[in-house]
């Protein structure tokens, strides 16, 4: 099964490959959930937004970690592994889009 193609990207209000919301972190259920963790609506809407950069980040990971692994396996291709992984760290970390 492959993924829903990208690029990805996490507004506000969802997750989106191109215009197509695939998550919605902000449903009532959602933050019902985590308010039953004892959070507050702060840690709820900081929880929320780590989740969709990491959720928007997924393709970049995959993709770096399928570079990391041939560059570790094959002994080549490490400039190249570093900076995919340096840049879907970034993205699912909040520092890129």
């Amino acid at each position: 099964m492959n993924h829903t193609a990208g690029p990805w990207n996490a507004p506000s209000a969802g997750v989106y490959a191109g215009s197509v919301l695939i998550a919605s972190c902000g449903s009532r259920e959602t933050v019902e959930g985590l308010r039953t963790r004892g959070l507050s609506p702060k840690e709820c809407a900081d929880e929320i937004s780590a989740n969709m950069r990491l959720i928007a980040a997924a393709p970049e990971l995959l993709e770096a970690c399928k570079a990391a692994f041939y560059a570790l396996h094959n002994g080549e291709g490490g400039a190249e592994a570093q900076l995919l992984c340096s840049a879907a760290l970034a993205k699912a970390e909040g520092g890129g889009e």
